[in-house]
């Protein structure tokens, strides 16, 4: 949650005095932190993802699972956090995590393409991501993946610096 915060201060000194005003920005939790989410193409069918998510705000919000990586680092991923997901390269969408890791059981999602011996979401560790901006083909940038499903790095800090 964001305040603006608008501060006046009169300071008087001798016979004159002067009025500043300051505009201040306070926020109630930390910055957000940004992540590059890397969907894999042999297991997600992020095209109909997309097109469904352009169509109805309803697919705009889903369910991204951990992946099968150690939970070490888990708790680094907030409420609020920025998503940079990237599939084939590209950076398809930009979303928000509105809920954070916990352990779940979910609804398979539909555009989940599930693979034998696939064992990403066996920890049944999920948060929840809200879409906020899906470029048209067009105009998506590269943006490599990452064998991790959530990532940080150079190659997401060059990303958001161009």
């Amino acid at each position: 949650m964001l305040l603006d915060l608008t501060i006046h201060l009169l300071i008087v000194h001798k016979n004159y005095a002067h009025t500043y005003n300051y505009m201040a920005t306070l926020t109630t939790s930390a910055t957000p932190n940004k992540w590059r989410v890397s969907w894999n193409t042999k297991f997600y069918d992020f095209e109909a993802r997309i097109r469904a998510a352009q169509k109805l705000t309803l697919y705009r919000i889903f369910w991204q699972s951990w992946g099968n990586r150690s939970l070490t680092s888990i708790n680094k991923i907030k409420e609020n956090d920025f998503v940079y997901i990237t599939c084939g390269g590209y950076c398809v969408a930009k979303g928000r995590v509105i809920q954070p890791f916990a352990e779940r059981t979910v609804p398979i999602d539909e555009f989940s393409q599930n693979v034998e011996g696939d064992t990403r979401h066996d920890n049944g560790q999920f948060c929840q991501i809200l879409l906020e901006e899906i470029p048209s083909r067009e105009m998506r940038r590269k943006l490599p993946g990452n064998q991790m499903t959530f990532s940080q790095g150079a190659e997401l800090a060059n990303f958001l610096e161009n």
